[in-house]
């Protein structure tokens, strides 16, 4: 990734911030993301930013719990069907 275009930032000021990344558990009422709302700075996820910006085709799985299980299962399934080299 280009440096200069990605920067990286941690803090309590978004001055020159352009985009910002909400982890779930962060509240939508917390003032950062509250001034940022108001100065028009998209708040989006990583999951989104990832899902809007892939061209490829993905398999999501979420939850508390089975996610490696279900995993193992889905790649079993696709290097069945596909090969070790996956898909294309």
């Amino acid at each position: 990734m280009d440096n200069e275009k990605w920067k990286v930032r941690r803090g309590e000021n978004i001055d020159g911030v352009n985009l910002l990344f909400r982890s779930p558990g962060f509240p939508l009422s917390h003032p950062l993301l509250l001034e940022a709302k108001k100065r028009g700075i998209p708040v989006t996820s990583s999951t989104s930013y990832f899902l809007q910006h892939f061209p490829g085709k993905t398999i999501g799985i979420t939850g508390s719990n089975g996610k490696t299980t279900c995993s193992t299962l889905i790649f079993e399934m696709l290097k069945a069907e596909f090969g070790e080299g996956g898909v294309e």
